[in-house]
């Protein structure tokens, strides 16, 4: 189908072969971040996220939106709780301080990418 084409073509579009630098995906921040913007900005009207795929991301964030919402108290609570059990090992605590700052900065890194190359989709 058209959107299966236009996922396909969007995904195998060659951001990395173009740019480089790119080599682990779960690092967005950085090399891959600035392969997509760099992408984005030399084919502005070419290269936008297909609309069908945009509609599967949008859903994504909406379902994570929703999960943080309607999860917080438990997370708030379990974060507490796994303080208190580890209180001994500070290092460990920071250590996971440290993971979750960076999933939270990968996320905004994607998510900010994603805003910036919206489709105009109806």
């Amino acid at each position: 189908s058209y959107c299966k084409a236009r996922k396909a073509a969007f995904g195998s579009s060659g951001i990395n072969a173009e740019y480089g630098g790119c080599t682990d995906a779960s690092e967005f921040c950085g090399a891959c971040e600035n392969n997509a913007r760099r992408f984005f900005m030399a084919r502005s009207m070419l290269h936008t996220i297909p609309c069908c795929l945009q509609d599967v991301i949008e859903q994504a964030l909406e379902g994570a939106a929703y999960f943080r919402d309607a999860y917080s108290a438990e997370m708030e609570d379990a974060e507490s709780y796994l303080r208190e059990a580890f209180a001994d090992q500070p290092a460990l605590i920071a250590q996971a301080e440290a993971a979750a700052a960076a999933a939270r900065e990968q996320i905004e890194c994607v998510s900010s990418v994603y805003n910036d190359n919206k489709s105009s989709c109806a």
